[in-house]
Order: structure tokens, then C-alpha cells, then sequence
């Protein structure tokens, strides 16, 4: 649903299988966006945000966690 919703906004979304995945496309991109589930394999969402916050020195990334977790 998100992609669908930011395609229609103009955006153009990477999607990525995995945590890992999404790593690997940041380090490559370095997009100024990521919005990322709490809940992944390989890397989840929170080790995810950190490794950005501690990657991205120069800049900043914007960084979204979306779950379906409560509580």
C-alpha cells in the first residue's frame, strides 16, 4: 500500500526484501528517506535506523519505522 500511495505522490520507492537488502541500498543511494517496518529478517527496523544514524555523519536521513506490533 505504501508504494502504491508514494507512486501516486510522484515518488519513485525502492523496495527491498530484507533488512540486509535495505542496508545494502542505503549504503549504495544513501537515499534522503527510508521508511522501514519494525519487524524484518536478517536486520530488523530499530538495528536498521541505528546503522544509518551512525553512517550518515554528513547528511540526514529521514528515517520512519512503521509495525503492525501493539502494545
Amino acid at each position: 500500500m505504501l508504494v502504491a500511495v508514494l507512486s501516486a505522490a510522484g515518488h519513485k520507492p525502492t523496495t527491498v526484501e530484507n533488512g540486509q537488502d535495505a542496508w545494502d541500498s542505503w549504503l549504495l543511494a544513501r537515499s534522503g528517506v527510508v521508511i522501514s517496518d519494525w519487524q524484518m529478517p536478517e536486520v530488523d527496523g530499530l538495528e536498521l535506523c541505528r546503522r544509518l544514524r551512525e553512517e550518515d555523519a554528513d547528511g540526514y536521513t529521514y528515517f520512519i519505522l512503521v509495525t503492525s506490533r501493539s502494545g
